[in-house]
């Protein structure tokens, strides 16, 4: 068992690499504050993610045991390059040697578990997403194309996608709020067609959405997903909870750290929270999100589960001048074009309790679709509609009051 230190460390490197790194120095001010120790910590570990090139999602010492080298052969593949090693798996650029699933010489990813973690989870985890991905063959989801394995080490064989993480595809190309709403969109749309499959996502974050060059988004990374039967909703096959802390602070629901079931609810909130990220430069606050927390603090977290009263527009007054010089607005401006509907959006997709948000992915994309048409969001609608009820009801009590006092 880790301590609760090694995952407050943890959950602050992971944090800092989610953003740029002209943040870096800010984002380790709040989040380490005078704990000399955790900073000395972690700009050590991000000085060894600088020197090994950039291509680790993160470097811890007791993590980095995979043995694999360029040049190695796993099945059908050669290694190229790692791209990143994460909790469970390291991925590798490949080029393929020739098999029924691709020519010789095209570039595929290969995702191979790592050598030091329990090998039944990870056989399990493994077909999990193997079965998920190979019922998933459509636009906007990363393709299988085999899987594996390698001195009894799973793997998986995907499609390379040539494009960018979310939020630097879109801090890039100084896309306007419009710009990243539409993405947005595009992105919650894909995640329908998962509900749609009975497929959540769980790990949804700018780094799991990659952007073509031609703009058009792909989901990756389905290690968290799960299968929901289609006759009561629950989770389909063995849980393997010993590596459920592998989500991400910050984009996680309440219930995705409680251990509470799983439903679309969950990736509504990671949706919500990436949106958020995308048009204020970081991820919820307070009841919302959970910034650099390590878990043992979040699973006593006293406002988990409450409704927050902040709004998206009240804290577009603090966002940093690099992000409002991308997306082309002042302080002011910012705050003025999510108040209003924007504002109810993200605070229902965002809601620390799963039965008040959009119930599925698809719900919230209609709800982008009509903002950007100009047209009240489901989200107004249903404001509209409880202050009408509470209206109606505080009417129906005068005139009862009324009633009562006439004389008889």
């Amino acid at each position: 068992m880790r301590s609760p230190e090694w995952y407050r460390l943890r959950a602050v490197v992971e944090q800092v690499l989610e953003r740029p790194a002209r943040e870096r120095e800010a984002l380790l001010d709040s989040a380490c504050g005078s704990d000399l120790a955790l900073r000395g910590e972690a700009e050590s570990i991000l000085a060894a993610h600088d020197a090994a090139g950039g291509f680790l999602e993160a470097v811890w010492p007791e993590d980095c045991v995979d043995d694999l080298r360029p040049g190695d052969r796993v099945g059908d593949v050669r290694l190229e390059r790692c791209m990143s090693q994460g909790g469970t798996a390291t991925v590798w650029r490949v080029r393929s040697l020739g098999s029924p699933a691709a020519a010789a010489g095209s570039t595929l990813a290969v995702k191979i578990a790592r050598p030091d973690l329990p090998a039944a989870d990870l056989r399990r985890r493994f077909a999990e997403e193997e079965r998920i991905l190979s019922g998933l063959c459509r636009e906007g989801v990363v393709g299988l194309r085999g899987a594996g394995r390698y001195r009894g080490r799973p793997y998986l064989v995907l499609d390379w996608v040539e494009g960018e993480p979310l939020d630097d595809y879109c801090d890039a190309g100084c896309l306007g709020v419009e710009e990243r709403l539409r993405l947005m969109r595009a992105v919650a749309e894909i995640v329908g067609d998962l509900h749609r499959a009975r497929v959540v996502h769980r790990d949804l974050k700018p780094g799991n959405v990659l952007v073509r060059p031609d703009g058009r988004p792909i989901l990756v990374d389905f290690g968290l997903a799960r299968r929901l039967d289609e006759r009561d909703g629950t989770v389909i096959g063995r849980p393997t909870e010993p590596l459920a802390r592998l989500i991400t602070p910050g984009y996680a629901p309440p219930e995705q750290i409680w251990g509470g079931p799983v439903t679309p609810a969950v990736d509504v909130f990671g949706l919500g929270a990436v949106i958020y990220r995308l048009l204020l430069g970081e991820t919820p606050p307070g009841p919302w999100g959970y910034g650099s927390k390590g878990l043992e603090e979040l699973t006593g977290n006293a406002v988990v589960g409450s409704r927050s009263s902040a709004r998206p527009s009240r804290a577009a007054v603090d966002v940093s001048a690099d992000v409002c010089a991308r997306l082309g607005l002042s302080p002011r401006a910012l705050a003025r074009r999510l108040r209003g509907d924007l504002d109810r959006i993200l605070t229902r997709a965002l809601d620390p309790l799963p039965g008040r948000r959009h119930p599925t992915a698809a719900a919230l994309a209609a709800d982008l679709d009509r903002h950007l048409a100009g047209l009240p969001s489901a989200a107004r609608r249903g404001a509209l509609a409880s202050l009408a009820a509470g209206a109606l009801a505080a009417l129906l009590m005068v005139l009862d009051l009324v009633a009562g006092d006439r004389p008889r």
